[in-house]
């Protein structure tokens, strides 16, 4: 089983560019849209309305929508006198949904390029870890999936060490979260994403090509 993790903390995540360019993509592979496991960790998930809000943009997907779990960094229950950044309580608690298979995790605010979910296939097929990388962009259209222009930002460091046509590898210090699949078997071996490093991190407002 595949599950597709998706991390939002923004009123307005534009939740429809993801699974529209992710419905296309499914589809185009021959897989159905039952076949992916679709979760959304979302801050405001509790919020009156907020379900019927994602719904109406899932684009034929079931969704599991649920805040991110307990932590003292944010939410209800955080300690601290505002919320902080807390990415990798997030990815856990997508990952307490998901069956065993494998697990992609992507950011809010993104729109994937075409050959994501082929890629994703490809790391299901051979059983290992494999990232993305991503543009940020500003003035980003995107029509039913497709970014069709934007201006581009900054550009992830990994961009350029990558190829079109097969994986390289890299060094574990090159793993982001934000877009990435790998077998659930390798999160619970390392027991999931460290939460020490919850309230660092810092990201700008724009989106994400991945």
């Amino acid at each position: 089983m595949l599950t597709v993790a998706y991390m939002t903390s923004r009123p307005n995540p534009r939740f429809e560019w993801f699974t529209a360019s992710l419905r296309r993509q499914v589809l185009e592979s021959g897989w159905q849209l039952t076949d992916v496991n679709l979760v959304v960790v979302d801050f405001y998930a509790d919020n009156p309305g907020r379900c019927a809000y994602m719904n109406d943009r899932a684009n034929g997907f079931k969704i599991t929508l649920t805040p991110p779990k307990p932590t003292v960094w944010q939410g209800k229950y955080r300690l601290t006198k505002r919320d902080y950044f807390a990415a990798s309580n997030a990815r856990n608690t997508a990952f307490c949904f998901a069956p065993d298979g494998y697990i992609a995790y992507v950011d809010d605010l993104s729109v994937l390029m075409p050959k994501w979910f082929s890629r994703v296939r490809e790391a299901i097929k051979h059983a290992r870890v494999t990232c993305g990388a991503y543009k940020k962009a500003t003035k980003l259209v995107v029509e039913d999936g497709i970014a069709v222009s934007w201006d581009e930002e900054k550009i992830d460091s990994r961009w350029n060490l990558g190829r079109d046509d097969q994986p390289i590898p890299i060094t574990g210090g090159a793993l982001y979260g934000c877009s990435l699949v790998l077998p659930t078997d390798f999160v619970l071996k390392v027991n999931g994403w460290d939460e020490d490093c919850d309230r660092m991190g810092g990201d700008r407002k724009s989106t994400r090509l991945n």
